[in-house]
């Protein structure tokens, strides 16, 4: 599986490294540079839309996922905050 990962990485690079070696001192079509930049402006896009829409409110604490009674692991999550009074002294 990590080959095919390597390999998923490194076609990009490997087919462009061919071309250049096939066309030297050419400098790449608009109909490779176009959709090359929309991929890369559409893929920012999702990153910053998956990182608004699965944020934490604010004010929230995460409580990390831990074993339970039974041994079953139970979820981390995000909950408010405990009261000021229940906090241990720094």
């Amino acid at each position: 599986m990590a080959f095919l990962s390597v390999l998923l990485f490194l076609l990009p690079t490997a087919a462009y490294l061919l071309w250049l070696r096939r066309h030297p001192g050419e400098a790449l079509p608009l109909n490779v540079v176009v959709p090359a930049l929309a991929g890369l402006a559409l893929g920012l896009a999702a990153l910053v839309w998956y990182g608004l829409s699965t944020a934490e409110e604010r004010g929230t604490a995460y409580v990390p996922a831990r074993l339970g009674e039974d041994g079953r692991v139970v979820r981390g999550r995000a909950e408010p905050p405990p009261p000021a009074s229940a906090q241990a002294p720094r």
